[in-house]
């Protein structure tokens, strides 16, 4: 077996449970919303839990979403200015960027762990559960940010031209 290859393997299999979580969190929100409208409409009947689960799983799926466009490059960047710096001044650029997702990702993982930490006794109305849960999708978007990281900097110390992401390949 290629000892190179299992790492890749390894990134594109958890790439893709988190597409796939991201994915039912999302097709989960259009349903229930619609399941809303349904019963609110045509059945006179109003589901009371609806906007607080909504809410919450719409919580997840941001903080989830934004590690994983981290992890694939596809968060939105103007691009134009820096591409017409020489190298070093790319690389400079691209390693400031880094430096500031670095200090908000940590700003995410530590505040929002305190947050969730100072809300947990708290529960919610509609569903009754622990706030501690909903805002733990702060601190986790922080470490998932954190953890694709080192790839991001790896390209700001290439300071190659820029590179489109797979999302404006589209366009």
């Amino acid at each position: 077996m290629n000892s190179t290859a299992s790492p890749y393997k390894l990134k594109s299999r958890t790439g893709l449970m988190f597409e796939t979580v991201l994915a039912l969190l999302l097709a989960a929100i259009a349903t229930i919303l619609i399941a809303e409208v349904v019963f609110r409409y045509f059945l006179n009947h109003s589901l009371f839990w609806v906007e607080e689960l909504s809410r919450f799983l719409f919580l997840w799926l941001v903080f989830l979403g934004i590690g994983m466009a981290f992890s694939k490059s596809m968060h939105f960047a103007m691009h134009t200015l820096v591409d017409g710096l020489p190298q070093q001044w790319r690389r400079a650029a691209g390693l400031i960027v880094c430096a500031a997702i670095f200090l908000t990702a940590l700003l995410f993982t530590f505040a929002g762990w305190e947050l969730a930490w100072f809300a947990r006794q708290q529960t919610s109305p509609g569903l009754g559960l622990s706030r501690l849960w909903f805002y733990l999708a702060i601190p986790t978007g922080g470490i998932l940010t954190l953890i694709s990281l080192p790839s991001l900097i790896r390209q700001a110390w290439n300071a190659g031209p820029s590179q489109t992401s797979p999302a404006q390949e589209g366009l």
